[in-house]
């Protein structure tokens, strides 16, 4: 049985569903579009996470739970429920997803063993701030889906102090598990860098990015910070990542630069965890609607 749930509508056509599954706050989930039309399900893992990495909205919640797998699926559901399913999916939503490993591997398998519609394997991506040894766990174990690293800053110091949760894997060790998961599936890996306004912006932390990326022969992508009310953080301006863009394909990186979606109803990277479990007394706009089944 699905729970009532509520659905929030980006004017950019990002749709993000917060769902009650028990406990201090709501778990959300997003359905990402782009113009060319691309839909992609955003599903959390955890209730909260463990990590607490300082620019991240769901990191200042704390760790409640681990979801199930059925309640991962659940997230597909409803958002497949909205505009049909979704063919591309990412573990990337509230939650560290290698810290819940064999839950997130069995709901992939569900994924995978939908009747309707099921995303197949190479379109589907999990996100990690870096657990090592779930890093390699995945790699033995399988499925072998596309794996994006979430590294903020090559600069040890940095990464240490904003992402606390992975402070005791170094870069090194960290990059060495990239590397292995690599060779052992054959699937080029991903760097996603969520550039902040004067903490990891500069010529030096490109060109130390340009070394740490080397040798993995990864894609980059180069994401603007969502600004998160009560964080005093703030985005790269364009220029500047413009330029991080071009010192980075110049060294012959495959680089995107990613633009953000569904920042209007907080829905977008590092911005999960905003609703409250009473919604029934919250302000509704037009673009929300509240659901139940």
């Amino acid at each position: 049985m699905i729970p009532a749930y509520r659905v929030s509508k980006d004017i950019d056509g990002t749709i993000k569903v917060t769902l009650d599954l028990g406990g201090p706050f709501p778990i959300e989930a997003v359905l990402l579009k782009t113009p060319s039309g691309r839909r992609t399900a955003c599903l959390s893992t955890q209730l909260g996470c463990a990590l607490g990495c300082r620019f991240c909205k769901t990191g200042t919640l704390g760790w409640v739970r681990n979801l199930s797998a059925e309640e991962i699926l659940l997230q597909y559901e409803v958002l497949a429920s909205k505009e049909g399913p979704p063919p591309n999916v990412v573990f990337m939503g509230m939650g560290e997803p290698l810290a819940n490993l064999t839950e997130v591997q069995t709901a992939i398998r569900l994924l995978l063993g939908r009747k309707e519609a099921a995303p197949a394997l190479r379109h589907i991506t999990v996100s990690t701030a870096g657990i090592v040894p779930s890093v390699y766990q995945l790699a033995r174990e399988g499925p072998a889906v596309y794996l994006t690293l979430s590294i903020l800053s090559v600069n040890e110091e940095v990464r240490k102090k904003l992402m606390p949760g992975v402070a005791s894997f170094s870069l090194a060790e960290t990059k060495e598990a990239i590397l292995y998961y690599r060779t052992r599936t054959k699937k080029r890996p991903t760097l996603a860098v969520v550039l902040i306004r004067g903490v990891n912006d500069t010529l030096e932390d490109a060109h130390l990015l340009v070394e740490y990326a080397k040798d993995l022969h990864p894609l980059v992508n180069l994401i603007p910070y969502n600004p998160v009310p009560g964080l005093h953080y703030e985005p790269s301006d364009d220029a500047t990542i413009q330029l991080l863009y071009r010192i980075l394909t110049a060294a012959k990186i495959p680089t995107v630069r990613r633009f953000p979606r569904g920042r209007g109803v907080y829905g977008a990277c590092g911005q999960l965890g905003h609703s409250r479990i009473n919604t029934a007394r919250i302000l509704r706009t037009p673009a929300e609607e509240d659901c139940s089944f």
